[in-house]
């Protein structure tokens, strides 16, 4: 296991970008004005990005509230605004507003409508509500979420953001390098803040050929413990499936059996992932037709076969 703030990884002989980040956009150092684009929506970043939903987004320790972290192979910078948010990309293809609607769910369904009518029939929800304004329900990579599942067995936030960054950092692509002068912050000395500002480095999360590919020795020593064997296991089972695993997995909802995670969990989190989003499409179409938010969440929720129950399943 890695000691708490020791980086290591291999290195790398391609050249990567040195990127400086100057949130004031003084000088020429920083993201030009032309490289940022705004969207007026209401998102909170706090509650969307930090730790719990997603494990890869850092908060900067910079005047503005921002937060860094990788989509896919871009690597990309969010700053919050009053009213809407804006981000550029400091590596990769350009991240466009349609990817960043996408990614944040906000093209998925009148979402401020299906929490109020959702608040109407739940008091601990509307509680929670209240408590976490402006939060999207992510459309993150779907490898990336299986294997951060797995990854959160028995472990607390923090570390499971450690031990995916520990992953990226070993086997996935390096995109950049971030110049010194901006640190993440967080709550309290953790090591997975430690070691990012160590490294300054910004990967993409690795292929699923390339954990498959993985020594079970290799996956212990970043700390994952009995979770390596499953990581290992679970990726050699999804190359068997030909590719198109995103198909695979939406045609096969009544027999995932990935090794590191129970088939009745799978289902009920992997099922219940695919099935809200197509909740909300069904939803927003009978809005769009000028039914209300309530009755079409309840047509909507009779209109798909979710999962079984554990009596169901035994």
């Amino acid at each position: 296991m890695w000691p708490a703030g020791v980086l290591r990884h291999k290195t790398r002989s391609r050249n990567v970008p040195m990127v400086e980040i100057d949130l004031a956009l003084q000088g020429a150092t920083g993201p030009s004005r032309a490289d940022w684009t705004t969207l007026e929506a209401p998102v909170v970043l706090s509650t969307t990005l930090s730790p719990g939903q997603s494990f890869g987004w850092k908060r900067l320790a910079v005047s503005e509230e921002a937060y860094l972290g990788v989509m896919g192979n871009s690597v990309v910078l969010f700053v919050q605004s009053e009213k809407s948010i804006r981000w550029c990309t400091l590596a990769g293809p350009g991240v466009t507003c349609q990817r960043v609607r996408s990614f944040l769910g906000l093209d998925d369904g009148p979402l401020q409508d299906l929490r109020s009518a959702w608040a109407k029939s739940c008091t601990r929800l509307a509680q929670v509500a209240e408590c976490l304004p402006g939060l999207c329900v992510l459309q993150q990579d779907l490898v990336e979420t299986i294997f951060g599942f797995i990854c959160s067995q028995n472990n607390n936030v923090s570390r499971i953001c450690l031990l995916m960054d520990r992953l990226r950092a070993t086997y996935g692509e390096l995109l950049c390098s971030i110049a010194p002068g901006v640190d993440a912050e967080g709550d309290g000395d953790l090591a997975v803040l430690r070691e990012f500002n160590v490294q300054r480095k910004l990967y993409a999360f690795p292929s699923v050929a390339r954990l498959a590919a993985a020594s079970e020795s290799s996956l212990k020593a970043l700390g994952l413990g009995y979770r390596a064997a499953y990581v290992r296991s679970a990726a050699k089972m999804l190359l068997q499936k030909d590719g198109c695993m995103l198909k695979w997995l939406e045609q096969s909802r009544d027999s995932i059996d990935l090794s590191g995670i129970d088939p009745l969990q799978t289902e009920e989190h992997l099922v219940l992932s695919f099935a809200v989003y197509k909740m909300i499409g069904l939803v927003r179409k009978e809005c769009k037709a000028g039914g209300d938010a309530a009755t079409a969440f309840g047509s909507a929720e009779g209109a798909l076969p979710l999962t079984r129950s554990r009596s169901q399943s035994g």
